[in-house]
């Protein structure tokens, strides 16, 4: 399970708006707009470097909660299952999650596929968090000490150069921001209007749908989403259809060595048959 899939799916995930330039309360020597500039590229140096993790997670997906531990190898993301709606595996259920890790780990192809689909997110992430200075307008909202909150909308004179970015610009709502390290906490988005892909010929998503993350440090250098939530539905006739219900949910993280491999990261997620969120 990609730790960063159902991101890359509702299109939004990164996305900070273009700001006016102008000085803001709570950081009076520094232009709003240089501010935002500074979080999308520490937005993407952040993901740029390379760092393991394990840490709990808790999915919800279509109605149906998953619960388990997610390590983020030198490889790629591996996902251990541990329980349903809040029931432990049964000793079958746990055979077959064993069995899973273990055709995964054995099969260099299966390997790769990981590898590469964590890649993609990763690169995907980093094109649109680029376009952060561009996509919206903003306005403050208020502030609580080094947090900013501002509220954005589509800037009319953005010209998305793809359809992930039209959709992504689509979106007005909030964000919050961390003023003193330059971070985004919190964006909280809905699609204002349907987004249309060759006037409607080729696929759209439909207006209403809903997007929220929650960042927070984990230590004194790095910052992971703890929440994630996307509720988006529309048809996309050239792809896929589009129709996302999920609320993910991430804590307990623990750093791990540079460099951890998928089998080392296995291995750990062996180590107990029930972690505690």
């Amino acid at each position: 399970m990609s730790s960063l899939k159902c991101l890359c799916i509702a299109g939004f995930v990164s996305i900070l708006p273009a700001l006016p330039a102008f000085a803001f309360q709570a950081a009076p020597s520094e232009p709003l707009q240089q501010l935002i500039h500074d979080v999308a590229y520490n937005e993407v140096h952040d993901r740029a470097q390379q760092s393991c993790w394990i840490y709990h997670v808790e999915k919800t997906v279509d109605g149906q909660t998953r619960s388990g531990e997610q390590v983020e190898s030198s490889d790629g993301p591996v996902f251990r299952l541990f329980a349903i709606h809040g029931t432990p595996l049964t000793p079958d259920q746990t055979k077959q999650e064993e069995a899973r890790l273990a055709h995964l780990l054995s099969n260099p192809g299966e390997e790769k596929k990981v590898a590469e689909q964590h890649e993609q997110d990763e690169e995907r992430l980093q094109r649109l968090t680029s376009l952060m200075p561009m996509a919206f307008l903003y306005e403050p909202e208020g502030s609580d000490g080094d947090r900013i909150t501002l509220r954005f909308s589509p800037d009319p004179n953005f010209r998305p150069p793809t359809f992930e970015a039209r959709a992504f610009a689509g979106m007005a709502g909030t964000v919050v921001i961390d003023a003193k390290q330059k971070r985004l906490i919190q964006l909280k988005g809905q699609l204002i209007h349907q987004v249309d892909f060759g006037f409607g010929l080729l696929g759209r998503i439909e207006k209403g749908g809903t997007f929220e993350i929650d960042r927070m440090p984990v230590s004194s250098t790095h910052w992971k989403t703890t929440q994630v939530s996307v509720h988006v539905s529309g048809h996309i006739i050239l792809f896929k259809s589009v129709s996302k219900q999920q609320d993910e949910k991430r804590s307990n993280f623990r750093s791990l060595p540079d460099g951890t491999a998928l089998k080392q990261a296995e291995a750990l997620l062996s180590q107990s048959s029930q972690p505690a969120p």
